[in-house]
């Protein structure tokens, strides 16, 4: 049984958080406390140090926003995934694929549907070869719910990140030499829910809400 005053006074204490480690512990107690996180996520919390891995904080923030009508302070992209996986993402990312920049969205799904849809894509920059056109190379957003971030992947890959970069080691693997990107296609994508990781890197407190 959820005791809502509960939930409520954890929610408001985790829009006040400070740090991640905080945050991480209030989502903890969120989510065990409404049956979100099972015994395998208790266990696997408790041995990473009290830390959640993002699918974890994921599952936890969609509930608050969706089961108990939140409205969670902060940048979505950065509660799910923190600084820490993000940097490590980012530099993977731009030493495969120096010419392109690394975009991540998270938004509540459109229309009447109850979950948060999160997209990840690599953006050309100026100068960037283009890309071969019979190949599946995510350079365009592409919203799926999020849970499939996450989803079953080939050849042990745990997330949509690590599978992209499975599929297309190098830049060399989805572009053709020689040609540059067209000036239309290197447009910025004019979406507020989309996010460059470098410029979240260097503003980890935006305080937009969701």
């Amino acid at each position: 049984m959820v005791v809502w005053s509960y939930i409520e006074e954890r929610i408001n204490r985790f829009n006040k958080a400070k740090t991640e480690r905080d945050r991480d512990d209030l989502l903890y107690r969120i989510g065990s406390h409404a049956d979100v996180l099972d015994l395998e996520d208790v266990r696997i919390i408790r041995d990473n140090d009290g830390g959640l891995h993002p699918e974890q904080r994921f599952e936890v923030l969609q509930w608050m926003i969706y089961s108990a009508n939140a409205e969670v302070e902060g940048n979505l992209i950065f509660l799910i995934f923190g600084q820490q996986q993000l940097q490590e993402w980012y530099q993977r990312a731009k030493s495969a694929y120096p010419d392109f920049e690394m975009m991540l969205g998270a938004r509540t799904a459109l229309g009447t549907e109850d979950y948060l849809e999160l997209s990840l894509h690599f953006q050309p920059q100026e100068g960037a070869p283009q890309i071969n056109p019979e190949l599946d190379f995510p350079w365009k957003p592409f919203w799926d719910a999020g849970e499939q971030f996450w989803g079953h992947f080939p050849e042990n890959c745990s997330n949509e990140f690590e599978f992209i970069l499975h599929c297309y080691p190098r830049q060399a693997s989805f572009t053709v030499p020689h040609f540059e990107m067209e000036d239309w296609e290197l447009e910025l994508e004019d979406d507020p829910d989309l996010f460059l990781i470098r410029d979240l890197l260097r503003l980890p407190e935006l305080s937009q809400a969701y």
